[in-house]
């Protein structure tokens, strides 16, 4: 969901001062601390439960959600911009290294895909296209190999920060929904 269509919800009229200054803060870096948790191990249950807990107050704390959902999209787009200097990294080090262009087969409006490059696939079109002997293309392998591992775990967390942020954002709507039909049936004036 983009973040245009979080940021058109309307949630200011919803009573959400239950929380202090202080608190709100320590919630929202519980909730920072735990999605870098999820982030570690790949597995999103101990962030989705976090959120859960705290939606089934009453009030749901919308402005928490709301501000977490713009700190899950903020790592999010660190995490992109991680994800294509990583690439960037690659295709500069192995033509510096290897005097090998890896740009044809890792384009930049390809970023999601460049983590499944198979590395002995390049080798062989390295070893068949260019004056690489097999030393350097064992060298090859293994910067490939590496770097490929890196991009894989970026690839890995940034599809789980994106379903992370769906589901925010995704909460976010549908309270925003709630609040509208309840504004509707007990104070229309309100949507005056």
């Amino acid at each position: 969901m983009s973040a245009s269509r979080r940021k058109s919800l309307p949630l200011a009229d919803y009573d959400d001062e239950h929380y202090t200054f202080a608190a709100f803060n320590v919630l929202r870096h519980e909730a920072m601390t735990l999605l870098d948790q999820a982030l570690v191990h790949g597995q999103a249950p101990i962030f989705i439960a976090f959120v859960e807990r705290h939606m089934a107050e009453m009030p749901p704390p919308l402005e928490l959600i709301n501000q977490l959902a713009d700190d899950v999209h903020q790592r999010l787009q660190l995490l992109r911009q991680t994800h294509f200097d990583l690439r960037d990294q690659m295709i500069t080090q192995v033509r510096a290294e290897f005097d090998f262009d890896l740009t044809p087969i890792t384009p930049p409006d390809r970023l999601d895909f460049y983590h499944l490059i198979n590395p002995a696939a390049v080798i062989d079109d390295a070893l068949a296209n260019s004056a690489l002997d097999a030393a350097q293309g064992y060298a090859l392998h293994a910067v490939l190999t590496e770097l490929i591992n890196a991009a894989q775990g970026l690839h890995r967390d940034l599809t789980l920060a994106g379903d992370l942020y769906d589901y925010l954002v995704d909460w976010l709507a549908g309270l925003h929904l709630d609040l509208v039909r309840w504004m509707w049936q007990g104070h229309p004036s309100r949507l005056q």
